[in-house]
């Protein structure tokens, strides 16, 4: 899916013979709102675990992709953030198309 996002401009996803996704890719994600904080930060690894909104967490050490709650207020989510570690960078991060086809499929 990363060099479906890289190379195309419009796509067509396929579950079970059947169109998913079918667009233009940036209508698609921007249909799908922003769902996702990136956070560039210092502190120590594992500090953003059990954010409340946070669905999941994806730490590299020092920079972190936070995959949010379809409900989850990004605001509180990034106060969160500053009580618990120094933070360097953050942008509200698109979704991946992996996630929004995983989303409208049911699985992976």
């Amino acid at each position: 899916m990363e060099q479906v996002e890289a190379l195309c401009e419009w796509i067509c996803l396929l579950h079970d013979g059947r169109p998913v996704l079918n667009g233009r890719l940036r209508d698609i994600k921007a249909a799908h709102g922003r769902n996702a904080i990136a956070v560039e930060y210092d502190g120590d690894t594992g500090r953003l675990d059990g954010i409340a909104g946070v669905r999941e967490c994806t730490d590299t050490g020092h920079e972190a992709r936070l995959q949010l709650e379809a409900d989850a207020d990004a605001q509180q989510v990034m106060r969160a953030l500053l009580d618990r570690v120094v933070v360097r960078g953050v942008r509200l991060d698109e979704p991946r198309i992996e996630e929004i086809y995983e989303e409208k499929v049911g699985h992976a």
